[in-house]
C-alpha cells in the first residue's frame, strides 16, 4: 500500500462549488453551506428536495453511508477484518437486509418515490465526483451503487441493537449465578417514588419486579438460563424536555434536549436543512436515511426523541432436531426449519460459512442444528411487513401536533419518548412504535419456544400507546426514565434507566420563571450527581489515617457534587465508586462475569451494573447489612475502597490530589473504523481526545466502562435547543463535525465548543444563509 499523507486526504475532500449539470432532477437546486460546512439545499420539489439530500449527505459521508450497508448487509469483516466478524454473524442471521426489501414493498408510492429520489442523489455524486473518500482509496475499492433498499437497512442496523434482546440473555447469566431472589433485587423496574414522564412531574408508585414471580414459580426458567451458559453467545440514553408558552418568556413552547449513544467517527447524526414548496425543514439524519426520523422542526413543529427503553425483543428457546430436512419443535409437533448456507468473507482471513435458520418466531440467532438447540430471536421491526418508511415524509408536511403524531402511525422501532411542539402554542408526548402484547415471563428471559405459551398475541393498538398533551404544570421531561404507572394496563419494559437525570432537570425547570433558550443551554451542562449526594456523606464520617487522606476527604466535603472537568473531587467519587462496584459485583458474580459486565462488551451488562450501584447506595444509606462480606461494615468497606481509590488515583495521575482533575481521566476516544486497519494512519483519522464533564447519573451525559479506564463509550451525540417563537433563535452542536472527510477542515471543528456546553446558531432563514454561505452549489438539469 503506497503511503498516504495529510495531503492526501485533503485531496479526497469533494469540491463544494460552483455548477453542475446532472440527469434526473426537475429543476435547479442550489447548495448554500454555512460556516460549520453544514449543508442547506433548496430546490423547486419534493422529488429534487430529496435528490439533493441524498447528494449532499454523500458528498460528506459517503463512506460512512457505505460502511452502515456493509454492516446492514453483515459485510463488516469483509473491510475491517476479523473484530467484524461477530457483528456480521448476528446480522446475517438476524436477516436485516431482506427485512429492509419487505419494508420497501410495504411501502405506499409515495414513500417509495423519496427513497428513489434520495439514492438518485447518491449515485449522482457518485458518478460525477473527480475524487472518492480516502477510506475507499484504502481499501482499494468502489462503493456500489445506492439503492433503496439500502435506506431502509441503514436505518434498522442503527436502530436494531438498541432493543433489550441482550437485557435478556444478561439477566439469563445472573440468574444462574446468584438465583431468582437476589435477581429479583436487583432488577427492580422502580421503587415508589421513582419520578415518572406522564403525569408530568408525579411518581410511581405501583408494584415493583413486574412478573417477576415467575422466577420464583417457574423452575424451568432457571434450568434454561442455566442452559444458556453451554450455548453460542453472541457479543444507548438521552435527554429531552418541552416547556408550555406560560412557562417562558415569548409565551411559545420552547424544545431541548440531547440523544446518547457510543461515539462514532464520523459522528452518527448528520446536520442538514432541505427544503421546497411542501415543506422546509433542518434537522439532524442519519447518513444514508431520507427525512428527519428523529430531531428537526419544519415551518410549524419541532420534534426530537428519547429512547423509550421498551419491550420490543424476545428470544425463544428452540428445540431443533437434525435430519433431512432438519425441524424444530412447537406443541409436540415438527415443523420445517428454514434453513441455509451462507459465506461471510474476512479481510486477510480466510471465508467462514455459517448456519442461517428460522422458525416461524423468528431468525435463530445463537446454536445450531448439531446443538439441538437455538435461541431465534423476535422483532417488532423483522417479524412483519411494515409501512413504517411512510412516516418519514409524513411527519416534514405536519402543520401540527395533531398531524405530527397521527404521522407515527405506522412507526414501528425503535419505541421512543416523542415530544413535539407547535406554533400554536401546543406540546406533546406520544410513546411511538409497535409494542407486543404476550406472557410476563417474556419480559425476564428467552422463554420456551415449544410449548406454545409465549406467543405474540397482538400489539398495543396505537391509540393506547402512553400519550400528553399540554399538561397544566407547562413542562414534560423524558431521560429513558419509566414512562408511566397504573392504572395503564399495557406492559411496556423493566429495563427503564434510574430517574437521576430526569429529577436534575425537573428541579431546574420548576426553579425557572420565564425560560430562555440559555437557560435551555444551561440545563445542557448540568452536572450535578445525585448518587454523588448519596455516598459522599458517609465517606465525610471516616477517620482519616493519614495526610494524603486527609486531603482527599477535605476536597469531597468542599465538593459541590458537580461533575466537571476541573474537579478533583469528582475524580475521587469516581474511582472509589468503580472500586465498589467491583468488589461487590466480584462477589455476587465472580471474576468472568464481572469482567464481561465491566468491559462493556455485553450491551445487557450496564443496566446490571446501574443497578447494583443503586444496590449498594441504598445500603449504604440504610445501614443494610446483606452485601457485606463476613465481618465487615460499611465504615471498613468505605475505608478500604478510599484507600485503594487513592492509590490508583496517584498511579494514574501523581501525588497531588488538587491535581486529580476529573477531565484527565474521562475523555473522547473517537476511533475512525479504518484506524485498527491501518494503525499508522490512526493519527490521521481519529480526531483528537478530549476532557469531558458530566457521568452516567447527570443530564451532562459522560457514561463510561467501570474497568478503571474512564474513556467515555456513551455522550451527547448532538445538543439541540427549538424557540417556538423565533425560528432563527434555535441552536445546535455535534461532538465532531458535519463532514465525515479526515481531510476536511469540518471533520471535528465543533468539538471543542460540544465539549464546552456551548451551541452554535441553527440557520434558518434563506436570505441570512445564502449571505453568510462559505460555499454555493447549484445543480442545474441536463435537459
Amino acid at each position: 500500500m503506497k503511503a498516504f499523507t495529510l495531503s492526501d486526504l485533503k485531496d479526497s475532500v469533494p469540491n463544494l462549488k460552483g455548477n453542475i449539470l446532472l440527469p434526473s432532477i426537475e429543476g435547479p437546486i442550489k447548495i448554500f453551506r454555512d460556516s460549520l460546512g453544514i449543508p442547506h439545499v433548496q430546490a423547486t420539489t419534493t422529488h429534487d428536495a430529496f435528490f439533493g439530500q441524498g447528494f449532499v449527505i454523500a458528498q460528506d459521508r459517503l463512506w460512512q453511508m457505505d460502511f452502515d450497508r456493509h454492516r446492514a448487509e453483515g459485510r463488516t469483516a469483509k473491510l475491517i477484518g476479523k473484530s467484524g466478524l461477530d457483528l456480521d454473524i448476528t446480522v446475517r442471521r438476524m436477516g436485516i437486509k431482506a427485512s429492509a426489501q419487505r419494508d420497501y414493498e410495504a411501502a405506499n408510492s409515495q414513500t417509495q418515490s423519496m427513497l428513489k429520489a434520495y439514492s438518485e442523489g447518491v449515485n449522482a455524486f457518485i458518478n460525477s465526483c473527480d475524487v472518492l473518500p480516502i477510506e475507499f482509496r484504502l481499501l482499494e475499492m468502489n462503493p456500489a451503487p445506492w439503492d433503496p433498499i439500502d435506506c431502509l437497512a441503514v436505518a434498522k442496523i442503527r436502530h436494531v441493537f438498541m432493543g433489550n434482546y441482550d437485557f435478556k440473555l444478561w439477566r439469563a447469566k445472573v440468574l444462574s449465578q446468584v438465583g431468582p431472589k437476589f435477581t429479583k433485587v436487583l432488577y427492580e423496574v422502580g421503587d415508589p417514588g421513582d419520578l415518572l414522564i406522564i403525569p408530568s412531574g408525579e411518581v410511581f408508585t405501583g408494584e415493583s419486579n413486574y412478573g417477576s414471580k415467575v422466577l420464583d414459580t417457574n423452575g424451568e426458567l432457571l434450568e434454561m438460563a442455566r442452559t444458556l451458559e453451554t450455548a453460542e453467545g453472541s457479543n444507548a440514553g438521552s435527554n429531552s424536555w418541552a416547556l408550555a408558552g406560560h412557562k417562558t418568556a415569548t409565551g411559545k413552547p420552547l424544545l431541548a434536549g440531547d440523544p446518547h449513544r457510543a461515539p462514532d467517527t464520523p459522528n452518527a447524526y448528520v446536520q442538514n436543512h432541505i427544503a421546497c414548496p411542501d415543506f422546509d425543514v433542518i434537522g439532524l439524519s442519519f447518513a444514508g436515511v431520507p427525512g428527519f426520523m428523529h430531531f428537526g422542526h419544519n415551518e410549524k413543529v419541532a420534534w426530537c426523541i428519547t429512547h423509550a427503553s421498551a419491550d420490543y425483543q424476545d428470544l425463544f428457546i428452540e428445540k431443533l432436531i437434525q435430519g433431512d430436512p432438519p425441524k424444530y419443535e412447537f406443541k409436540n409437533e415438527k415443523y420445517h426449519l428454514d434453513i441455509r448456507k451462507e459465506i461471510i468473507e474476512v479481510r486477510d482471513e480466510d471465508s467462514i460459512e455459517i448456519e442461517v435458520a428460522s422458525t416461524h418466531h423468528g431468525p435463530v440467532i445463537i446454536g445450531s442444528v448439531s446443538q439441538g438447540l437455538g435461541i431465534s430471536f423476535r422483532h417488532s421491526a423483522i417479524a412483519e411487513h411494515e409501512p413504517w418508511a411512510e412516516a418519514i415524509l409524513d411527519m416534514l408536511l405536519a402543520r401540527n401536533v395533531d398531524q405530527f403524531e397521527e404521522s407515527m402511525r405506522h412507526w414501528v422501532d425503535p419505541c421512543n419518548n416523542l415530544l413535539s411542539a407547535d406554533v400554536d402554542g401546543n406540546i406533546s408526548y406520544q410513546m411511538r412504535g409497535k409494542l407486543p402484547v404476550r406472557s410476563r415471563e417474556n419480559s425476564w428471559l428467552p422463554v420456551p419456544g415449544w410449548n406454545g405459551e409465549h406467543e405474540w398475541t397482538g400489539r398495543v393498538p396505537f391509540e393506547e400507546n402512553p400519550r400528553l398533551r399540554n399538561p397544566s404544570n407547562g413542562f414534560i421531561v423524558t431521560a429513558n426514565n419509566r414512562i408511566i404507572g397504573p392504572p395503564y394496563p399495557h406492559y411496556i419494559s423493566i429495563d427503564f434507566s434510574q430517574d437521576h437525570r430526569a429529577n436534575r432537570l425537573l428541579k431546574r425547570i420548576r426553579a425557572l420563571g420565564a425560560a430562555t433558550t440559555a437557560d435551555m443551554a444551561l440545563m445542557h451542562a448540568d452536572s450535578i450527581s445525585i448518587p454523588a449526594q448519596k455516598l459522599v456523606p458517609h465517606l465525610l464520617k471516616l477517620k482519616p489515617s493519614n495526610n494524603l487522606s486527609l486531603q482527599v476527604l477535605r476536597i469531597l466535603g468542599e465538593w459541590d457534587y458537580s461533575m466537571n472537568r476541573d474537579q478533583s473531587a469528582a475524580a475521587i467519587y469516581s474511582t472509589i465508586l468503580t472500586v465498589l462496584l467491583n468488589k461487590f459485583s466480584l462477589s455476587l458474580l465472580g471474576e468472568e462475569l464481572t469482567n464481561e459486565a465491566i468491559g462493556g462488551a455485553n450491551r445487557g451488562a450496564p443496566s446490571y451494573l446501574r443497578n447494583l450501584k443503586s444496590l449498594v447506595l441504598h445500603a449504604i444509606e440504610n445501614d443494610e447489612m446483606t452485601l457485606l462480606p463476613e465481618g465487615q461494615t460499611w465504615s471498613s468497606v468505605l475505608e478500604d475502597a478510599l484507600s485503594e481509590a487513592t492509590l490508583k488515583l496517584q498511579n494514574l495521575i501523581g501525588d497531588d490530589p488538587q491535581n486529580w482533575q476529573w477531565g484527565l481521566l474521562h475523555k473522547t476516544k473517537h476511533s475512525h473504523p479504518l484506524s485498527q486497519v491501518f494503525p499508522e494512519l490512526e493519527g490521521m483519522l481519529d480526531p483528537p481526545a478530549i476532557s469531558c464533564s458530566g457521568d452516567d447519573d447527570t443530564p451532562l451525559a459522560g457514561t463510561y466502562n467501570f474497568n478503571g479506564s474512564f474513556i467515555l463509550n456513551s455522550t451527547s451525540l448532538a445538543r439541540y435547543v427549538y424557540d417556538l417563537s423565533d425560528w432563527q433563535n434555535c441552536h445546535w452542536v455535534i461532538p465532531l463535525g458535519s463532514s465525515g472527510h479526515p481531510g476536511s477542515s469540518h471533520y471535528f471543528d465543533q468539538m471543542n465548543q460540544w465539549a464546552s456546553i456551548g451551541l452554535y446558531p441553527m440557520l434558518y432563514d434563506w436570505g441570512l444563509i445564502e449571505s453568510t454561505s462559505e460555499t454555493v452549489q447549484v445543480i442545474n438539469p441536463e435537459d
